[in-house]
């Protein structure tokens, strides 16, 4: 006998897709790591931490007080929100990406060939 309590104990939230707002933040985000050089870095950080975004996402929320200090409160709730929509993950990792290749690899010029 299976019971109505336990039958969606477990599953996650069906993912949405990127709103235009969300769009903005999350390329806000990506540029400010982007001009510290990190977006290799972060792009593996977050795709690394994929499976455990939804505990992050509420270990955000019990953080809230904290993270009120570097972001607006409305920020921080949108991002605790973004953080468990997988299509927004995914957004983030690729505005992450670096937009020009190195120099050296411009024209089809890899390795100084």
């Amino acid at each position: 006998m299976t019971d109505p309590f336990w039958k969606n104990a477990f599953s996650l939230p069906s993912a949405k897709p990127v709103t235009e707002e969300e769009k903005a933040l999350l390329e806000k985000i990506a540029a400010k790591i982007r001009e510290r050089s990190l977006g290799q870095v972060a792009a593996l950080a977050v795709e690394s931490s994929r499976p455990v975004h939804n505990i992050s996402s509420q270990a955000l929320v019990f953080l809230m007080p904290f993270i009120t200090i570097l972001f607006k409160k409305e920020e921080a709730q949108k991002i605790v929100a973004m953080l468990e929509n997988p299509n927004a993950v995914s957004y983030l990792i690729e505005r992450l990406e670096p937009e020009d290749p190195p120099a050296g690899e411009k024209n089809g010029e890899k390795n100084g060939k």
